[in-house]
């Protein structure tokens, strides 16, 4: 749909070409596009353009006696410049606008056909025309924001609502919102006032900017070819190709026949949305990010199953829990990096990795090939200590009682804290407690003696009577 930048470029091509003329003639190809009985279109026919305005998204045509011709272009509709008395093209031809200079065609290459016009007289007639949106090029910022908190929505549907702003539609907004760095499904009410003045001075910046591009483009010529996706904009149309302030693919959310384009670096946190597509047949197993999107290519690329994808995202997913998950190649090259600062007296040293203490179920130590499996996969993220309790060490048997189990705990854990302050690295570190069942459940308790940063269990923690108050 010709939106705000779009109009303005056939406003001004009118005013060069048709002010100060006649309406000769207005031909009607399709009876269905004029949506007014009164004045009848003959009427207009011999008074001449005094003015070009813009309404919304609607062309007016100002004539003389304060009559007026209000096009509405939605979808699908252009203007074609042709010929003067130049014939109708056949199907998609819906009126034309015969000059002396020239005949203006209005088409439509669409089979709903929802493009209108009609013909008015008087201001208070074209005035109820008027969604009754705020111009942002013409208003201030407290008319802005008021505007954008009268009603509390996201804010894709806010900038696309001809009741809320004036001439911005899906394609806009889409450029609008990558430039103010905002989620397109961000409430309005959650705005603070900094964001709200940014996005109305990136509203106004994007808008201007394509007004004043679109009329050097065309070069004096009638602009015959308006589309919503050109290759200049940064987001609009160009799903999955790279975003030109971060490099990481662009992507959407699509409603109906209608794209959403948004870049999840720049603008929602690097938080993938439900794209309403793919996101409705994986459901559970969508993925949050775009490194676990990657990590699901890969594995899926490599001849993997859906349950390996699973378990390349749950160990993605754990690595994310505790924070310290490297940035992907692709987004590492393009990450700015800030001017060398000199480093402060005593902190030459490297920072302290988590302390992450491993502990062993009910059936077997720290040794198993199952716990050396977790200590090696848990050491990328972390320094792993490993210990048994006391009980391993008498074969087998059953376990102590959870008292006597926690004390154990709690001194491999001093033992553990100990040892990595002696390291030589900077800072206390994080710890997280982790444990396969038996030792998670003991984990739980323990966590309730000493502080700790985090807490994994891994499988199900054993759960004992009148102790489940440790686990909640």
């Amino acid at each position: 749909m010709p939106e705000l930048p779009d109009i303005e470029m056939y406003l001004s091509a009118f005013r060069e070409r048709v002010v100060g003329q006649p309406v000769q003639r207005i031909r009607v190809g399709s009876p269905f596009v004029v949506r007014s009985y009164q004045p009848k279109l003959g009427e207009l026919e011999g008074k001449t353009v005094v003015g070009m305005r813009r309404l919304g998204k609607r062309v007016v045509f100002e004539l003389s006696q304060a009559y007026f011709l209000v096009v509405h272009l939605m979808l699908a509709g252009r203007f074609v410049e042709q010929k003067p008395a130049a014939k109708l093209p056949p199907r998609v031809g819906l009126l034309a606008l015969d000059f002396a200079s020239a005949t203006y065609v209005l088409t439509e290459a669409s089979k709903k056909k929802r493009a209108s016009v009609h013909a008015l007289v008087g201001e208070e007639a074209l005035a109820a025309h008027d969604a009754g949106g705020v111009d942002v090029l013409n208003c201030r910022l407290k008319t802005f924001a008021a505007a954008l908190r009268h009603e509390n929505h996201t804010l894709k549907r806010t900038l696309t609502d001809p009741r809320v702003l004036s001439g911005i539609g899906n394609a806009y907004s889409d450029e609008i919102l990558h430039a103010a760095g905002l989620s397109p499904i961000k409430w309005t009410s959650r705005l603070s006032d900094a964001e709200i003045k940014h996005l109305f001075n990136m509203t106004r910046k994007v808008l201007k900017h394509w007004t004043k591009y679109l009329n050097a483009q065309r070069q004096g010529a009638f602009p015959n070819k308006v589309t919503a996706f050109r290759p200049e904009m940064a987001v609009h149309g160009k799903y999955k190709e790279p975003c030109p302030r971060c490099a990481a693919p662009v992507q959407r959310i699509v409603r109906g026949k209608r794209e959403i384009n948004y870049c999840a670096p720049c603008q929602t946190g690097g938080k993938l949305l439900a794209d309403r597509a793919l996101s409705r047949l994986l459901r559970g197993d969508w993925p949050k990010t775009l490194e676990a999107w990657d990590a699901r290519m890969a594995v899926l690329k490599a001849g993997g199953t859906r349950k390996a994808v699973k378990k390349a995202a749950a160990n993605k997913a754990l690595a994310n829990t505790l924070a310290v998950t490297p940035a992907s190649a692709k987004r590492a090259r393009t990450t700015r990096i800030s001017a060398a600062k000199p480093t402060p007296l005593g902190r030459g040293r490297p920072p302290a990795r988590p302390l992450l203490l491993l502990a062993h179920g009910a059936g077997a130590g720290s040794s198993s090939a199952w716990m050396q499996h977790w200590a090696k996969l848990l050491s990328r993220v972390g320094d792993v200590v490993t210990f048994d309790y006391a009980y391993m060490q008498r074969g087998k048997g059953p376990p102590d009682r959870l008292d006597k189990l926690v004390l154990a705990h709690v001194a491999a854990l001093q033992r553990a804290r100990a040892q990595a302050s002696a390291g030589g690295r900077r800072g206390a570190p994080k710890t997280v407690l982790v444990g396969k069942s038996m030792g998670g459940r003991v984990g739980c308790h323990v966590s309730l003696q000493v502080e700790v940063d985090a807490l994994v269990c891994l499988r199900y923690p054993l759960v004992s009577s009148g102790k489940s108050k440790a686990l909640r």
